[in-house]
């Protein structure tokens, strides 16, 4: 089954306070998260889009949220170019 509307929601707010705002940046970091490709958020089951959110939500409270999803794109990238 796939993400509930609430839970896209929700990992779009988490995005949001990653400063992960580029679509194809959301969808890299989501799949290293979740360890397989995925070509839109849609791929994803619906308990793994909760453990997504676990995850992102148990950084923010921890204040890690930016600063690791800021670090994992600049090596992402470096990679990739």
């Amino acid at each position: 089954m796939t993400p509930t509307s609430a839970q896209h929601r929700r990992m779009h707010v988490l995005w949001r306070f990653a400063g992960v705002t580029d679509r194809a940046d959301r969808l890299a970091l989501t799949s290293a998260i979740v360890r397989r490709h995925l070509t839109t958020s849609n791929d994803l089951e619906e308990w793994e889009a909760a453990g997504v959110i676990r995850y992102m939500q148990r950084m923010d409270d921890r204040g890690e949220l930016f600063g690791r999803a800021q670090a994992w794109l600049a090596r992402y990238r470096a990679v990739v170019s």
